[in-house]
């Protein structure tokens, strides 16, 4: 972009073209600042709004014809002529890298297109029947980073921020699980370079004490929850880069053989988690976990291609083609029992939230739980015990901390920091956050940006937060 059009103080972008279903492809133009007006290609002015187009290159005079209306601009004028009337234009139609461009206000107000801006989103909607356009305007580099010292009381706090621009299209947000799976490690910066991020924040908690580094938090790649957790905040976002916050608490529920009947049903508590030894539970197990289920206690259901096609005991293969359901204790004598080899087996995990987008939890396309909420709806809403934490770390004393935020005006905010629980919500406020999450801390907090460390981890983490730029 900026080698292609260095002269652009802003561009923007179509984002979203919707005429019985179809999708416009992406075209650029730019902010005449002077003005205060988009200027956009002739190509857009075809394509988009359907009006024919010409260039007399001797006259540099631009001919625009749609319905009754004929409109004659020529470059670098202030004026233009509408059916033989001249108008005054609120920008100079201009000649830059051999394109025309013209601004789009003028000319879609003349061909009775209602043009609408919304500030906050950076966006012009522009409205033709059933048509309907949005061109997002670049509000700047779409990922930025900046060190700042930040007010919080009586206390200035310096802080990493990596601020993310969730309207530009060429961002993608992705959760990333170290090393490919659940329970692996990786450095921070290699997950970040695997995935081509140019941005990563750690995620959630976990056991970095075990032989399997269990996470402790849901989570959610691609589209598909890998892992579980409860009580705790949630980040989550779609595919169109919405994002949620809330405490969310998933549901594992299956059938057997299409059966909607009870005695068909069954249910796992925990995915991809290691059970206890001497506990009780049933628990599901995905390829994301790895190639076997890593222990062996319990009798496993495999499955593939939804057939159950063994029951064993052992630390069985995990079948990249299905999952294994491992039964532990009462659930061996009960539940166990309803499962033989050749019946189809199903399952589908529901995300419970408190929200009043509960659907949207459903539909997310990442997600990472870890905890507490700090800001919600622009309020500094801290309040660990609520979620169920109870280490002094966590309550009460200073430490390495990560958090996620999102503004009004629809940035993603990535910040590292050392602080109290309390003042780290503070910060996120005082950043313009109107809802934010704290992340895994201490020696995982972590902030990699454009090729290397802005804060350096001092371990190995499980997963975390990807910002990818196109």
């Amino acid at each position: 972009m900026r080698n292609l059009f260095p002269f652009f103080l802003l561009a923007f972008f179509i984002i979203n073209f919707a005429t019985n279903g179809a999708a416009s492809e992406i075209s650029m133009g730019y902010l005449d600042q002077k003005a205060n007006r988009t200027m956009v290609p002739l190509r857009f002015i075809s394509e988009e709004l359907g009006a024919k187009v010409a260039w007399e290159s001797k006259q540099r005079i631009v001919t625009i014809n749609k319905a009754n209306k004929e409109i004659k601009i020529r470059i670098g004028e202030n004026r233009a002529s509408v059916n033989g009337k001249f108008e005054n234009l609120d920008a100079k139609a201009v000649v830059k890298t051999g394109q025309t461009y013209v601004p789009i206000r003028f000319v879609s107000e003349t061909l009775a297109v209602d043009v609408k801006w919304i500030g906050n989103e950076s966006t012009v909607v522009i409205k033709e029947g059933n048509k309907v356009v949005k061109l997002y305007v670049l509000r700047g580099k779409p990922v930025t980073h900046q060190k700042a010292n930040i007010k919080v009381g009586t206390k200035t706090l310096a802080a990493n921020i990596v601020k993310v621009d969730l309207k530009h299209p060429g961002i993608q947000l992705k959760v990333g699980l170290a090393k490919g799976h659940v329970g692996q490690v990786e450095d921070l910066a290699q997950l970040a370079k695997r995935h081509k991020a140019i941005a990563a924040i750690n995620g959630t908690f976990f056991d970095a004490y075990t032989a399997v580094k269990e996470p402790y938090g849901v989570i959610v790649v691609d589209g598909k929850p890998v892992h579980i957790g409860r009580e705790k905040t949630v980040f989550g976002f779609d595919k169109n880069k919405n994002v949620f916050f809330d405490i969310v608490d998933p549901t594992i529920k299956g059938t057997i053989n299409n059966s909607l009947a009870a005695r068909d049903s069954w249910y796992a508590y925990w995915l991809n988690r290691t059970p206890s030894q001497n506990g009780s539970c049933i628990h599901l197990l995905t390829p994301e976990r790895g190639s076997t289920v890593s222990f062996s206690y319990g009798t496993n259901v495999i499955v593939r291609n939804g057939v159950v096609t063994a029951i064993r005991k052992g630390n069985v293969s995990i079948p990249k083609d299905g999952y294994v359901i491992n039964f532990i204790g009462n659930y061996e004598k009960t539940l166990l029992s309803r499962f033989q080899v050749g019946k189809t087996v199903d399952y589908e995990v529901e995300m419970h939230s408190k929200a009043s987008n509960k659907e949207a939890w459903n539909e997310v396309e990442g997600a990472l739980g870890a905890g507490p909420r700090l800001v919600t709806d622009g309020k500094v809403t801290v309040n660990p015990k609520a979620e169920g934490f109870t280490q002094d770390n966590i309550l009460r004393h200073a430490g390495a901390r990560s958090a996620v935020g999102v503004t009004k005006d629809h940035y993603l905010l990535l910040v590292t920091t050392t602080a109290t629980m309390n003042d780290l919500g503070s910060l996120m406020k005082a950043l313009g956050a109107v809802n934010a999450m704290n992340l895994d801390g201490g020696a995982s907090s972590g902030l990699y940006y454009n090729g290397g460390y802005i804060t350096r981890t001092g371990r190995q983490i499980s997963n975390g937060l990807l910002i990818l730029q196109q």
